[in-house]
């Protein structure tokens, strides 16, 4: 391999991790929106199946 070659594949590799970051960054955002969605689907099942009160 010439040092271009070289040089070429530690540029490749660094854009490689740099978009591993930013997808991961991205998973993490929806794993808490999905966790966040389910919270509160589990408050809105809570009340939907709670006895009524009077009013």
């Amino acid at each position: 391999m010439s040092g271009d070659d070289i040089e070429q594949l530690k540029w490749r590799i660094t854009e490689l991790e740099r978009q591993l970051a930013d997808v991961t960054g991205r998973l993490e955002n929806t794993g808490q929106q999905l966790e966040a969605a389910r919270a509160a689907n589990r408050e809105l099942m809570t009340q939907l199946n709670a006895p009524e009160r009077k009013r």
